[in-house]
This record gives structure tokens, C-alpha cells and sequence, in this order.
């Protein structure tokens, strides 16, 4: 499958820029939009002009968001990737693309000399160049640069308008102005595994949401020791040295592009992939480069599912790091009683069945059991706790008689912990007809029992206390 490869800084997008995504990329089966200088604090050549940050005023994410935005305008599907030097060094950037055979990088190499010595570089490397045909762009559109549009934006001057792609004018202005009206539901995509809970109910979130709202997944990309700044060709940072892939892991490009087609299949466009990167066993060394891969705290959720918290999914202290980020009171947490769309079941059953923890092995039955048990445990004493509460809070607004008042003593301290009592022990002893074979079904029966002993609790809470 030949893959075009749009690259650049963007900053800012303009119709230049808009003009060979619309014009150049087609022409490729895969398509593929490539952002230079992701993190622009953290350039990886802080000598290279064209890095310095009055020219990079647009994190990773915000780009990111800005390309997703135009895509989806236009109908076309692409894979959006980070890439830090590729001219100079292409070892990291390997793990976010297709194999070199297949990859063909877009050049309007006869538009300048910049342009063609960019060729030049990549070819020097193996890689293969397409000539963008710009003959046929709009000749104002040939003048255009990013300079042009942010000496506009900074001056407060629309006429930049003229030059920036119209489905991304709103957009563009508020990132410009540190506003982003957006919500987002982060999907973990931890190593080789994704949990269908979550990414089921990020789906029915962004359901709700409709348009201001898009899932997140967050892919994690492991990353060598090196300096943090670069110095020398003999002590290169970590994004000049290839990816690290632990516990048998498959490269980002192999999982943002399986996201890719399951949205599809699934007919979802409201959704973005980025990286998250770790170096060593633990998310928070890199935390403030992630931040440029990420929205703000203030518009995401994370979608968390509790029936695995316990296991060794959400490694490398990733709910650690949820709470170092300020994220830790945005977790949205999955249901267990969550209805899985069976398009999602086909998709991994028949085609990716090692990328999803699996819900249907005996010990992650018991782990949902265990769940299921504890949280009905919870709502039992619950139950009966404010019904205690609220007969103590009767009894002290007074205007009793003696026979009410000694009702209520006695279902505050006799009857209501006896029924807590015994249908905590029937809660404890609940039956269940376990199939060895299917633990799908096993989680869903037990959740009609506990349905029906809660059903029965309310009916015995409700003829004591009239």
C-alpha cells in the first residue's frame, strides 16, 4: 500500500498548505499528515531557524486537531504522526510510519531551492520523494506563507482569513487565543492492549456530546535514554534513537492505523490518536514533552475501567501520572453492565484479537464478579444506611407520638440492620450456574441475581417502613 506523506511545521495551516492535502494526497491509497517540531519547546535542533519558538506557536496536539478538522471536511481518512527531524535523522520516526518501500514524502520540489535540497536529504536517506504538482495553485496561494498569517493573526488583522482554509477559521482563532471548545474522552492504549469497555463508552460519551466532542486515544511509545538537549552527534536525544518496544509491543504506526480501520468499520469520525511517551518503567519522566501531545485537563476525561485496575494494564504508574497531570478527578470509570457494540466484538474476534485485554478469561471474570459483588455490597448498606438517617433525622425534628417515635427506634436499631444483615449474607451465597466456557455470560447472569436481590431488598425496605 503506497502511503503519502504530507509533512511540515503548519504553523499555521494555510491554504498553500490546504491545497496539496486536497490535491496531492488523494492520489495516494493511504494518506498520511506528518508534523514537524511537535514539541516546540523542546525542539529536537535548537539551531535550526525555523524551530525557534516565535515560529512554532501551535503545540503537537493543536495541529493535530486543526489537520483532523480539515480531513474531516473533506472526507478523506489520514493518519496524523509527530515527526522531529527526518532530514537530519529518521530512527524514531520509523515507528510512526509505514516501511521505507511503501512511503513516498510530498515535495513541491520546483517551487524552491529550500524545498528541493529538503528532497535531496530524504532521498540521501532511501526514502522516496513525489513531486507535488503546484502548477495549478492559485498563484496568491503560491505567495502565501505562515509568516504572512501569523503577523496578521498577532495584529488582529482578518484579512488573514483570505489565505487560511474556511472550515478552520473559527478553529484556528480560538487556539490562537488559548481557547478550545472541544471535549475529549481518553482511551488508554497501553503497549499492545485495549480495553473494549472503554472504548465503548468513550463512544456513547461522544455520542451524547455529538459535535464538540472527540475520543482520544493515547498510545504509549517507548522511548531510549539519552540527553535532553542536543549537543553533539555522539550524545543524541532520545528522539534521534529508534523506539523501544517492551513486553513484545507493535510500533505506533501498526496501532494507529488498527484504530483507523475500526473506526471506520464502525463509521465514527470524532476521534484523534496521539502518542504518550515513556522512558524507563515510569510515565511522569516525560510528562512535561507529553503535554504537547495532549488537550488541556480542563476538556479531557479519562475513560478508566475499574475491573482491571488491580491487574497490570495500567502500568509504567499511569494512574499515578493521571493524578500528577491534575487528571485524577476526571476519570470517568466504565460500567460493567456496559453492552459491547458487536461490530467492536467482530472487529478484534476476527482480526485483532491479541490488542484487547481479554474479557473472556476466567480471571477476568473473576475480577468483574468480585466488582459487581462489592458494588452491590455497597449499595445494600447504602440503601438501608439513609433510610436509618432518615428516621434519626424524624425523630429529632420531633411532632411524634410515642407509639411513631418507638416504630422508628426500632427500625433504626432492630429491623433495618437485620435485613441489611440477611441480604448481605444471601448477597455473599448467591447462587449462580457458571459456564466454564463462557464468562461473558457468567458476568451477565450474575448481574440479573443482584438485579433481583436489590429488587427484593427495596420491596422488604418499603413494607417495614410504611
Amino acid at each position: 500500500m503506497a502511503t503519502g506523506i504530507w509533512q511540515g511545521r503548519f504553523q499555521y495551516i494555510h491554504n498553500g498548505h490546504y491545497y496539496i492535502f486536497k490535491n496531492e494526497l488523494p492520489k495516494f491509497e493511504q494518506k498520511m499528515v506528518a508534523i514537524v517540531n511537535p514539541n516546540p519547546s523542546n525542539p529536537a535542533c535548537s539551531n535550526f531557524a525555523r524551530f525557534n519558538d516565535n515560529r512554532n506557536p501551535f503545540t503537537y496536539f493543536q495541529r493535530m486537531l486543526l489537520w483532523k478538522k480539515i480531513a474531516d471536511y473533506e472526507g478523506i481518512q489520514i493518519i496524523i504522526v509527530p515527526c522531529w527531524h527526518a532530514r537530519y535523522k529518521i530512527e524514531l520516526e520509523n515507528d510512526f510510519l509505514p516501511i521505507q518501500d511503501t512511503r513516498y514524502w510530498i515535495i513541491p520540489i520546483t517551487q524552491d531551492d529550500a524545498e528541493e535540497d529538503k528532497a535531496n536529504d530524504l532521498r540521501s536517506k532511501g526514502e522516496k520523494i513525489h513531486s507535488a504538482d503546484f502548477e495549478k495553485e492559485n498563484d496568491e496561494y503560491a505567495r502565501i506563507n505562515a509568516t504572512m498569517i501569523r503577523q496578521n493573526i498577532n495584529q488582529g488583522n482578518v484579512i488573514y482569513r483570505e489565505y487560511v482554509p474556511k472550515c478552520i477559521w473559527t478553529l484556528t482563532e480560538d487556539l490562537f487565543c488559548g481557547v478550545d471548545k472541544n471535549r475529549y474522552f481518553m482511551v488508554p492504549f497501553i503497549d499492545n492492549k485495549m480495553d473494549i469497555y472503554s472504548i465503548q463508552s468513550a463512544i456513547e460519551a461522544v455520542n451524547q456530546l455529538e459535535r464538540d466532542s472527540y475520543i482520544l486515544f493515547t498510545i504509549t511509545v517507548h522511548v531510549s535514554d539519552g540527553e535532553m538537549e542536543w549537543k553533539d552527534e555522539n550524545k543524541l536525544p532520545w528522539w534521534f534513537k529508534p523506539a523501544r518496544h517492551p513486553n513484545g509491543g507493535k510500533t505506533f504506526y501498526k496501532k494507529a492505523k488498527l484504530i483507523s480501520e475500526l473506526m471506520e468499520n464502525l463509521k465514527i469520525t470524532k476521534y484523534l490518536i496521539t502518542p504518550i511517551f515513556i522512558m524507563g518503567e515510569d510515565i511522569d519522566i516525560l510528562s512535561k514533552y507529553n503535554n504537547a501531545f495532549l488537550p488541556s485537563v480542563n476538556n479531557t476525561k479519562v475513560i478508566i475501567n475499574k475491573s482491571i485496575m488491580e491487574g497490570d494494564f495500567y502500568r509504567y504508574n499511569f494512574l499515578s501520572w493521571l493524578d500528577n497531570i491534575d487528571l485524577s478527578d476526571n476519570i470517568v470509570y466504565t460500567s460493567l453492565d456496559i453492552e459491547i457494540d458487536k461490530k467492536i466484538k467482530e472487529f478484534f474476534s476476527h482480526m485483532y484479537t491479541d490488542y484487547v485485554v481479554d474479557i473472556n478469561s476466567d480471571k477476568t471474570y473473576a475480577v468483574i464478579r468480585d466488582v459487581l459483588i462489592e458494588n452491590a455490597r455497597e449499595e445494600i448498606k447504602g440503601r438501608v444506611e439513609n433510610l436509618i438517617n432518615k428516621a434519626r433525622q424524624d425523630i429529632e425534628n420531633g411532632g411524634l407520638t410515642s407509639t411513631e417515635k418507638g416504630h422508628l427506634m426500632n427500625l433504626i436499631n432492630v429491623t433495618y440492620p437485620k435485613i441489611k444483615v440477611d441480604y448481605l449474607t444471601m448477597l455473599n451465597i448467591l447462587n449462580l450456574d457458571f459456564n466454564m466456557y463462557n464468562s461473558e455470560t457468567n458476568a451477565y447472569v450474575l448481574r440479573q441475581k443482584i438485579n433481583e436481590l436489590e429488587n427484593q431488598l427495596q420491596n422488604a425496605l418499603e413494607s417495614v417502613g410504611s
